[in-house]
Order: structure tokens, then C-alpha cells, then sequence
């Protein structure tokens, strides 16, 4: 997420030195990114925060308290320092954060050029490690259709300006420039507006770019049902919600799943969630974050909208779909749009385990368990 920020994720020194290392190796090769030698001494002083890297100019001037760097729900800058030492470095961005990692060999980071540049010059650069060199991440095929889109669809989409791979040691980095929107996070009390404006508009995309329908794939379904049966014969504790009856909503799951009926595919964002949307200065809505991108089935991105609701279930009560859309969907003998939802859920809930296993490992055990309940309630309503 890139909206401002939904839970602080500490740095190792490990992380704090590879971010920087990598980010001096990334504006080595992109024209985008000016070389500090020219402006700076070769080397400036870094601070550490909780969450980010940072200069300490950054930290002191007004963006320390741009919403784009405030936590989403304390409101706490993460452009704030803590006892870490200084760091000296010669790499050319202002602040970087990185991600939290899926594994060891997955590091990745946002960064930021911000000082002393007007808005439409600042930049916006994200870093990703390859679990296998050869095998470029799923950012690469994200950037190259992020790049078709901007311009073409009612929402903002940034303008990739410099993509790039990189041999850095032991390590093969995809790497890309884009610029940075002078948009603001959506506000907690406007959260609701703005995810129905997205699905609205979402749709609106479809219908301009195209859709199809298809089927789920055999193993997509395969893994849909395995995760169900696990989670309902042996549910963590508090995973899953009381007053829901298991086995009629199992029933329905089973059915679902074995329906042989197309689901709409198109272009997707991948994570259109409430944190990677931006209110823009003119009223319009941005999506940020497109290294998920891709032509799937377009309920994923409805479901994704749905899980940031701030309740989720009345969100998904009330969704509508566009009359263009369903009239596709019937013309073509496709799942009505509420099941097309409940199955791109099922399919997310597919992989329940590691997901939950990785946030218990980071103490987020109750965090997990109540998105879970949610998962389970969002597919009884849009079954029922």
C-alpha cells in the first residue's frame, strides 16, 4: 500500500542497508532520477523510523506531515526518527519504505524523490527482488499494462517513465520510475464514497477496455475447495463466525464452485483497496500500486474493494453492476455478478493457510482471524 499507511512494519539493519544499497544501484541507471553528485556531497545522512529511511530534511520540512506518509489510523508521521544511528549514503532518493516481506528472498521498497523538486517532477520508485533471476516479477507484466491504461480510463493512473532489471550482487532487481501523483489519501470518513465510486468506476473501465468470460481454471477451483473444506473442519480460533451455519453455506460452495458458468475477465488492478487509492486535487480518483496487474477475472477487484469497506458485509449487500456489464454477462450465459464475487472470495480464501500462518508469525493472529470471519460472512451473504 502506498495511500498512507495501514500498520507499521519495523526495519531491520538489514533492511535499512539493502533498501539503501539498492536504491544508490537504481538511480545509477535511470535517467529519472537525478545523480546527487551534481546537487549533493556524494554521501548525506539518513534517519531511521519505525517504518522508513529518510533525510533528514524531509523529516523537518511540511512532508513530514503529508498524508501520504501519516499512519492511516493514528495519524503518526512515519518520517519520524527513533534511536537507530545515522546512516550515510549516497543513494539519490528522500525516503523509502520497505515492504514487508513474503519471505527472505523477497525484499522490495517504494521510494521517493521529493525535496526541492515542484510537484510534476517528483518521482515515485519501486524495487523488488526476483525469488529466481530469471523469472521476472509480476511488476514487470503490471507496469506494461499500467502503462496502456493511463489516460484511457476514468481513473488517474500514474505515467511509468523508466523500467529497468539489474544484476546487484548475489541478486536480479526489476525496478521502475513512475511519477508521483499530487493526490492525497482518502480519509477515513470518506472511505466509504470512494470505494463505491471505485467499483463504479472499475466498471466503467471494463466496459471501455473490453471483457470476456471464462470459467475457473480446474486447479483454481481445486484449491478453492480444498482451502473451504480445511477452514470449515478446522477453523482458527476465532476464524470463523458463529451464527453462520456451516454446512448449509457449504452446500452452496459446493455448487458454486461445480457451476461450469463463465466469469468476467478484463484488465484488473489486482489490489484496488482503499490504500492504494489518491483523492486528486480536481475531485477524481486515482489508483496507485499496479504491480498486480493483469487481465483476470474482474471480481477479484470487486472483492479486493469490498474487504477495505468499513463493513465490508452492508458493502457487498449493496453492490451493484453497471446494466452494460450484465447485460454481457447474460448475453453470454455468465454467473450473475453477486456469485462472481463469492467466487473470486472462495479463491482467496484458497490459499487461507499460509496467509494466516504469516500473520500469526507476526503477531497478527486476531487481525487475520477477523478477516477470515469476514471472508465467511461475504460468502454467505452473496451465496444466499
Amino acid at each position: 500500500m502506498l495511500a498512507g499507511h495501514d500498520e507499521e512494519m519495523p526495519l531491520t539493519p538489514t533492511d535499512v542497508e539493502t533498501a539503501l544499497d539498492w536504491g544508490t544501484a537504481v538511480a545509477r541507471r535511470s535517467s529519472e532520477v537525478p545523480r546527487r553528485r551534481r546537487l549533493w556531497p556524494r554521501s548525506r545522512g539518513f534517519l531511521v523510523g519505525e517504518g522508513a529511511v529518510f533525510i533528514e530534511s524531509v523529516a523537518a520540512g511540511p512532508w513530514s506531515r503529508h498524508p501520504l506518509f501519516l499512519h492511516r489510523w493514528t495519524a503518526e508521521s512515519v518520517l519520524t526518527p527513533s534511536a537507530e544511528p545515522r546512516r550515510s549514503s549516497g543513494c539519490g532518493l528522500d525516503v523509502l519504505l520497505p515492504g514487508p516481506r513474503r519471505s527472505d528472498d523477497a525484499f522490495r521498497f517504494r521510494g521517493f524523490l521529493l525535496a526541492e523538486r515542484p510537484a510534476g517532477e517528483r518521482r515515485s520508485v519501486v524495487v523488488q527482488q526476483r525469488r529466481q533471476p530469471g523469472v521476472p516479477n509480476p511488476l514487470v507484466a503490471g507496469l506494461e499494462l499500467q502503462a496502456t491504461l493511463v489516460g484511457q480510463i476514468p481513473l488517474v493512473v500514474p505515467r511509468v517513465l523508466d523500467v529497468g532489471a539489474l544484476d546487484h550482487g548475489t541478486v536480479r532487481l526489476d525496478w521502475a520510475v513512475e511519477e508521483m501523483l499530487d493526490g492525497h489519501p482518502v480519509p477515513l470518513e470518506g472511505t466509504g464514497d470512494a470505494l463505491a465510486e471505485a467499483v463504479q468506476l472499475l466498471q466503467e473501465t471494463w466496459i471501455r477496455t473490453g471483457t470476456r468470460h471464462l470459467p475457473l481454471r480446474a486447479g483454481q477451483r481445486d484449491r478453492a475447495l480444498a482451502g473451504w473444506t480445511a477452514l470449515v473442519a478446522d477453523p482458527p480460533p476465532g476464524g470463523w463466525p458463529a451464527d453462520v451455519d456451516a454446512g448449509a453455506l457449504t452446500a452452496r460452495v459446493v455448487a458454486l464452485l461445480g457451476d461450469g458458468r463463465g466469469l468476467t475477465v478484463g484488465v484488473t488492478h489486482g489490489d484496488p483497496s482503499v490504500g492504494n487509492m489518491l483523492r486528486m486535487p480536481d475531485g477524481g480518483l486515482a489508483l496507485v500500486d499496479w504491480e498486480f496487474a493483469a487481465r483476470r477475472h474482474v471480481a477479484h477487484d470487486v472483492a479486493k474493494v469490498i474487504r477495505s469497506a468499513p463493513d465490508p458485509v452492508v458493502f457487498a449487500g449493496e453492490l451493484g453492476c453497471a446494466a452494460t456489464l450484465r447485460t454481457r454477462m447474460e448475453s453470454t450465459g455468465a454467473l450473475p455478478w453477486p456469485l462472481q464475487v463469492a467466487a473470486a472470495l472462495l479463491v482467496f480464501l484458497g490459499e487461507w493457510r499460509p496467509r494466516h500462518a504469516r500473520s500469526v508469525s507476526r503477531g497478527r493472529g486476531e487481525h487475520a482471524a477477523r478477516g477470515l470471519r469476514t471472508a465467511v460472512r461475504l460468502v454467505d451473504v452473496l451465496t444466499g
